[in-house]
């Protein structure tokens, strides 16, 4: 490993909360950090997102490897969260100007409205999952080419998606715009995924570092560790 990694999309279940969208699968619950990384946390589609914060908050303040909490936009009373470091939302709730950084969850009918997202933004917005939708396609390759155009947007290769996804990704934004997300526990093998990453970057300790930490420590605001 050549860089140290703060995950940028990492999933905590909490006992006792319910996740409609999970359905049948099975995840672990509880805060496990994987290895010596670092983590932002993402919420996680609760059925009580006022729950899910304030359990989040608890986890923070227990674990220096939490290192903060992307919360969904619109969230009630958000300000008594200090852990808060940014906002998720998807395209069918209203898009309202928020001081931190925004994550956009997206799909393949979304691309659209996303990029008159990102014209109308003041500030950064991180395009989750390489961007979402079907990762590869020609119709995705010329939505991040657009989406790039704009210099407050970033994308997280989370979620593990191709290689030849992440090499398109890392060539349109650059590495400086790129963040490392595992998407773990909802998907495995957050090593691979890196090894992947890592092989992609090659021989440059410097891109290495920007993917795996440093763009994300810059907007959102945290450090590693």
């Amino acid at each position: 490993m050549t860089a140290a990694v703060l995950d940028s999309h990492r999933h905590i279940f909490v006992d006792g909360l319910r996740y409609p969208w999970l359905g049948a699968r099975d995840v672990p619950l509880g805060a496990a950090q994987h290895g010596d990384w670092s983590a932002i946390l993402v919420e996680a589609g609760a059925a009580d997102p006022v729950a899910e914060a304030r359990a989040t908050q608890r986890l923070a303040e227990q674990h220096a490897w939490i290192r903060g909490f992307i919360a969904p936009l619109g969230l009630d009373n958000a300000e008594r969260y200090d852990c808060i470091v940014g906002y998720r939302a998807t395209l069918d709730q209203p898009i309202t100007p928020v001081a931190s950084p925004l994550d956009l969850l997206l799909g393949e009918t979304d691309w659209q409205d996303a990029l008159q997202v990102l014209a109308e933004a003041s500030g950064s917005v991180v395009l989750d999952h390489s961007g979402g939708g079907a990762v590869g396609s020609v119709a995705w390759r010329a939505f991040i080419g657009e989406a790039a155009r704009h210099p407050h947007a970033y994308i997280k290769v989370s979620a593990a998606p191709p290689r030849a996804a992440v090499e398109q990704v890392l060539a349109v934004f650059g590495a400086e715009r790129v963040l490392f997300g595992s998407d773990w526990p909802v998907t495995g093998g957050p090593d691979d995924q890196v090894t992947t990453l890592l092989a992609v970057l090659g021989a440059s300790a410097a891109e290495s570092d920007a993917v795996l930490a440093a763009t994300a420590e810059r907007v959102y605001g945290v450090r590693r560790g």
